[in-house]
């Protein structure tokens, strides 16, 4: 990524975004919820219209990309931004007051407060 002002640039969703209440896509049953898992694992994700799918490798395809408007407002109402939102805002590449469209994008989903994975007690088998 030359300009990490791109990675921000897009401030709503777009107007098939997977994160619209009302959405055309024919996703497959629980791609929503992975994406949204993933997001709280603190992995960005791309708009669709900015990847390069003439490349062959994901990080290829994703090297000029920016991160899904649609995702960052979702992350919003969760009240959760991801590490990716709070590094941009950290730099200054992000405002999150300038994100638009919370009333037509999905409410969050019960995913929206990350849980620490339970570690293994150690000696206790």
């Amino acid at each position: 990524m030359e300009n990490p002002n791109q990675l921000f640039s897009i401030k709503k969703p777009c107007n098939n975004c997977p994160f619209l209440i009302e959405n055309d896509l024919n996703l497959k049953p629980g791609r929503l919820e992975e994406i949204i898992r993933k997001l709280h694992d603190n992995i960005p994700f791309h708009c669709h219209k900015t990847i390069d799918y003439s490349k062959e490798s994901i990080e290829d395809q994703v090297e000029n990309a920016s991160y899904c408007g649609g995702s960052m407002v979702y992350l919003k109402k969760c009240n959760n931004t991801n590490v990716p939102m709070r590094l941009g805002q950290l730099l200054g590449y992000l405002n999150p007051d300038e994100l638009r469209g919370e009333e037509i994008v999905i409410e969050p989903l019960g995913l929206d407060v990350y849980v620490r994975p339970k570690q293994n007690d150690q000696g206790n088998d």
